[in-house]
């Protein structure tokens, strides 16, 4: 997931792309597996944070998420840090005289901010399954949701959205929550945004002061397979292996190397 943004009105980071597919792969054949980092939710006011990095199995690619906008204690906006940036979901915007972040990557856009003023609050980052909920007086948008998916045997959410931090001086609101799939929650005075779940790709929460606890959480790899298989992994791999039935289920959560079936 996207970093959300450090300021005294941070926006939330986009969620991660969130890819469920059947493939074919060849015996013998070894498929290079990376999980992406999450995007870093930088500590320097009125600075943009990163956006999440990509996940990748064999052909598929999910990217990672966008950053939030950011804008200065002063209330001051900036051209190049104010707007949402675009990812596999877009980053919320941190004024309304600028972009909200696109998703690119069959997620949703960030939220919008709701003015330009110091005490107007930012858009929260969208998400895999929903746009980034707008900012309605200083409150901060709420994350957009993440994708369910039942790979696992259980249906778990991804790619949730940041929620926007709360605006300094404004009336009206709180921080925006996360989107459900890992998406964290907006800062407040007195109370630090959280990070994106590790694993989850979800979106960081808006940083209200230069806290810089708002980081994007890391990807996941999934590969569910016959038991009837034998799968290979590299020692540069963090996962664990878990039976389903007549299936087995890795799950990659760190680490770049190589998967090879026979």
């Amino acid at each position: 997931g996207g970093g959300g943004a450090t300021s005294s009105v941070g926006a939330g980071g986009g969620g991660g792309g969130v890819i469920d597919q059947v493939i074919s792969v060849a015996l013998g054949t070894a498929y290079t597996a990376s999980v992406g980092a999450g995007g870093a939710c930088s500590a320097t006011d009125n600075t943009r944070s990163t956006v999440g990095v990509f996940s990748r199995f064999a052909s598929i690619r999910a990217a990672g998420g966008g950053s939030g906008g950011s804008r200065s204690s002063n209330g001051s906006f900036n051209p190049v840090q104010s707007p949402g940036y675009p990812g596999a979901s877009g980053g919320g915007q941190a004024a309304s005289n600028v972009t909200t972040g696109v998703g690119l990557g069959g997620g949703f856009n960030g939220g919008n901010a709701s003015g330009t003023l110091s005490g107007d609050g930012p858009g929260g980052g969208g998400g895999a399954g929903a746009v980034g909920g707008n900012s309605s007086g200083a409150g901060g948008g709420e994350g957009g949701a993440g994708l369910a998916s039942t790979i696992t045997g259980s249906s778990v959410n991804y790619g949730g959205g940041g929620g926007g931090a709360r605006a300094t001086g404004g009336a009206g609101g709180t921080f925006g929550s996360g989107g459900s799939g890992g998406g964290g929650n907006g800062g407040v005075s007195g109370t630090n945004a959280t990070a994106g779940t590790q694993n989850t790709g979800g979106g960081g929460g808006g940083c209200h002061t230069t806290e810089a606890t708002g980081n994007g959480g890391s990807g996941v790899i999934i590969i569910r397979f016959s038991a009837l298989l034998n799968v290979s992994l590299g020692a540069g791999l963090t996962y664990t292996s878990t039976p389903l039935g007549n299936e087995t289920i890795i799950t990659i959560t760190g680490g770049t190397d190589t998967v090879t079936v026979s």
